[in-house]
């Protein structure tokens, strides 16, 4: 919670400037965590509390940097004084998107064999790619 306070203390007034840079930002730090909590499992015990703290902290870091740049880009597509009409659209199409992804996800894990680093992180890392290709481009 404190680094969350800290990063909107600290930046908040250069995320509407570079909405688009901000949010390209908010996915690597979004996927940067989860790649943390990938990695937690394969070091040493000890380090378990600190690796789950810092992915926590990147991925609610992600959260503001992507909640302020949602709101500057918005903004932008509302040139109708529609706002509510924009984010009662895009609410719809973020519950739609997930649970595509949620009926996607029950699908790979009956095909990703149990316990298989090697599909795991080829997942990941295809999914990763695509998720900053799809995102910024």
């Amino acid at each position: 919670m404190l680094g969350r306070i800290l990063f909107a203390w600290k930046l908040s007034f250069r995320l509407d400037a570079d909405a688009k840079t901000w949010r390209f930002a908010a996915d690597i730090l979004n996927d940067a965590g989860t790649f943390v909590e990938l990695i937690t499992p394969l070091l040493p015990r000890g380090a378990f509390i600190p690796l789950a703290c810092f992915a926590t902290l990147l991925k609610s870091l992600c959260g503001v940097a992507a909640g302020s740049t949602k709101a500057a880009l918005s903004q932008h597509f509302a040139i109708n004084d529609n706002m509510a009409d924009l984010a009662a659209k895009d609410g719809s199409q973020e519950t739609i998107l997930g649970l595509v992804g949620m009926l996607a996800g029950s699908v790979l894990v009956q095909i990703i064999p149990d316990e298989s680093l090697f599909w795991t992180w080829a997942t990941f890392i295809a999914f990763t790619i695509l998720h900053l290709w799809f995102n910024y481009w």
